[in-house]
């Protein structure tokens, strides 16, 4: 197999090498493009090797065994041959089956089918990039009669080079979640919490408490006291502006302002009932 794949690997990259000594470049272009662009296109292929066969075979072991178990199972035995036969296919039915359970454990361990359409869309990328710059076709042709050449593209291949590289680096190591598996808090274009998100899966009281720290954040007045929340005969209006918070699109066009418009939030009223300010203190 090694055999094999390093014959497969100098087809690959012979053209490349080839075409790369019928162009001119500089000495440390050349240099850059041998030792980087060639080792990764040698590297991308050779995992993409190893990967389709890691996939190939945990799904064929999958699909062939989910298919036996169960016409194993059916089986109807004779009373003659229930000593001899069914116990030796009650051991062959669990050896397939543990076989199936430990390549479907594989598959989604190390996550081969996710590597496999990864490892080989990178690669068809890095060669269609590469041969796109020998040519100077694609988006390295000269356009608007501008001089065009290998040397002056060379910046522009390499940086594509690296983006892909990079693309696929992040789909592998980088997560949208956090260490203990939460998801963060999207913020708008002002820094404030976007608590349309996080609302859904809140209390009705959990989410009063962040809309009022929204307005805060939204709106800051020197000297200003901060929103409070009434406890009692104010609590049912302030679930209908969540209620009415989970439709909109933006917390700082729509929830802010109607907060805002409510004399017992901004304190332009007087209060008769006990109140608690965002703090959690109660404030008579």
């Amino acid at each position: 197999m090694c055999v094999t794949l390093c014959k497969r690997e100098n087809r690959v990259t012979y053209p490349l090498k080839q075409a790369l000594a019928s162009i001119t470049l500089q000495a440390e272009q050349r240099i850059i493009f041998e030792e980087r662009y060639i080792h990764v296109i040698e590297d991308s292929y050779a995992r993409c090797s190893e990967i389709t066969f890691s996939f190939h075979l945990n799904r064929i072991i999958i699909t062939i065994g989910s298919i036996i178990v169960p016409a194993l199972i059916s089986i109807q035995y004779d009373i003659a041959c229930l000593t001899t036969l069914s116990q030796t296919v009650y051991w062959f039915t669990w050896a397939v089956s543990l076989c199936v359970t430990i390549s479907n454990g594989l598959l989604a361990m190390f996550k081969f089918d996710k590597k496999y359409y990864l490892y080989h869309a990178t690669y068809e990328q890095l060669k269609t990039e590469g041969w796109q710059y020998l040519a100077l076709t694609g988006h390295y042709k000269a356009t608007g009669g501008n001089p065009n050449s290998h040397e002056l593209q060379f910046h522009n291949f390499t940086q594509t080079i690296e983006r892909i590289l990079m693309r696929e680096a992040e789909e592998q190591y980088i997560k949208l979640q956090d260490v203990n598996g939460n998801q963060k808090t999207k913020s708008d274009s002002n820094g404030i919490p976007n608590l349309i998100d996080n609302t859904k899966s809140l209390s009705i009281d959990d989410a009063i408490v962040r809309l009022a720290r929204a307005l805060q954040v939204a709106q800051p007045t020197t000297g200003a006291t901060a929103p409070v929340i009434p406890t009692s005969s104010r609590l049912s209006q302030l679930r209908e502006l969540t209620l009415e918070a989970n439709t909109v699109e933006s917390p700082t066009e729509e929830v802010i302002p109607n907060l805002t418009d409510r004399p017992f939030l901004n304190g332009s009223s007087s209060q008769t009932e006990s109140t608690i300010d965002i703090g959690g203190s109660f404030r008579p």
